[in-house]
């Protein structure tokens, strides 16, 4: 079974690919600041299908990162996604099991659009983090 900085590696190898693909592609602008906000979703979202692992150290960083998600949602107003990330922070120990929920599609596009929404609708971003997320599924099944 692969660890997490194994899984971090080819989510960051993913991401990566994605960025330069919309780099090439589209109109997307790669500023420091874009930059920095790829490589932390990326790291996330290439962790966050093995957050449901109460005693690990994944599950750790992801559950801090959803406060800082959180913090990140209020700072643009979107108060009611900083309730819906703090309802997933609170069930996660009790309703998760492993390879269950977070292993899934639906979790995917749930940060799919916590992202889309909290980069004030930029898809670029948010196709990115997904990539990330889709490389840990990938390993998983491999």
């Amino acid at each position: 079974m692969p660890n997490y900085k194994f899984h971090l590696l080819i989510g960051l190898i993913f991401s990566t690919i994605a960025t330069i693909l919309l780099h090439f592609l589209t109109p997307f602008n790669l500023t420091i600041n874009n930059i920095t906000f790829i490589l932390f979703s990326s790291i996330f979202m290439s962790l966050l299908p093995d957050a449901d692992i109460s005693s690990s150290k994944i599950s750790r960083i992801i559950r801090i990162s959803f406060f800082v998600l959180a913090l990140t949602s209020a700072y643009f107003s979107h108060w009611w996604l900083v309730i819906v990330i703090f309802m997933l922070y609170f069930s996660m120990e009790f309703l998760l099991r492993h390879r269950g929920f977070m292993h899934s599609l639906l979790a995917g596009n749930i940060g799919f659009i916590i992202i889309f929404i909290i980069t004030d609708y930029n898809y670029y971003f948010a196709i990115i983090s997904f990539s990330a997320f889709i490389s840990h599924l990938i390993i998983d099944k491999i």
